[in-house]
């Protein structure tokens, strides 16, 4: 039997509300300007914004993806003559170092340890 529209409509998505939440950070601080008035210094200074503001490079990497896929329909359908992202170097992600606890690690104290997620 086929699921009705408005059935397959509502089932949940994980990338549409990590897509949403990226579209928020752009328009919260780029969402004022026009896109014919947008400049390079001013993405790149939104890049610097959200890493001081304790993003992590991986997700203003992906604010960067998407910000440059917009840019680039508009220029496609001819809103902009050029993408500034293009002019913009993107965060280089950088992988942060892991360094687990355990009970049998020399030097750690029980209030030290911490249970791991539940199995």
């Amino acid at each position: 039997m086929p699921v009705p529209l408005l059935e397959l409509s509502s089932l949940h998505n994980p990338w549409d509300i990590t897509y949403k939440r990226l579209i928020s950070y752009i328009i919260d601080d780029l969402g004022h300007i026009w896109l014919d008035k947008l400049t390079p210094q001013q993405v790149q200074a939104f890049y610097t914004k959200m890493l001081t503001d304790k993003l992590s490079s991986k997700v203003v990497h992906e604010i960067h993806g998407v910000l440059h896929l917009a840019l680039k329909n508009a220029v496609r359908w001819g809103m902009i003559s050029r993408n500034v992202c293009d002019l913009v170097s993107p965060p280089r992600i950088v992988s942060r170092e892991v360094v687990p606890l355990s009970v049998g690690r020399p030097g750690a104290s029980p209030s030290q340890v911490h249970p791991g997620p539940p199995i």
